[in-house]
């Protein structure tokens, strides 16, 4: 197998992707935990606001994690008032979550700043790379979600 000149290409780029990921991770919680979010919270917070009015077994199901895990963080932030439940309009048994104002301006902040580390992070790339980039890795995405490999 290591003769084939694309075994390291195939070996480094799950370990580039998880490292990328991590150290992103890293560096947008340091930047949560400065105005009391963690990590859990943050990333509640960025799926509600690209997807307001999700279920709580939606969002379990986005972030990867069974219900019962994600109750006791939702809990916590509708305690905070960082997260309301309102039900849904065609379904009044169906409580769907939305971030309140309450943390809105917080999470913007925290969004602001990861968006200058991205852009710095990305500098060196022309535009046009930034678009290549971005295009090729939303295919490998679908690629996985469509259950290649």
């Amino acid at each position: 197998m290591q003769s084939d000149p694309n075994y390291a290409l195939h070996r480094d780029f799950g370990f580039l992707v998880q490292d990328i990921a991590r150290i992103l991770r890293a560096r947008i919680d340091s930047r949560a935990r400065r105005v009391n979010l963690t990590q859990a919270q943050w990333r509640i917070a960025a799926y509600l606001v690209r997807q307001p009015g999700l279920t709580q077994t939606g969002l379990a199901a986005i972030l990867d994690m069974r219900k019962t895990a994600l109750s006791p963080m939702i809990e916590r932030m509708l305690e905070s008032r960082w997260i309301e439940r309102r039900a849904d309009p065609q379904d009044r048994r169906i409580l769907r979550l939305f971030l309140t104002d309450e943390i809105a301006s917080t999470f913007q902040q925290v969004r602001r700043e990861s968006r200058e580390m991205y852009e710095s992070v990305l500098a060196d790339l022309t535009e046009s790379e930034e678009k290549i980039l971005v295009d090729l890795l939303t295919r490998v995405k679908t690629r996985l979600m469509d259950g290649a490999g």
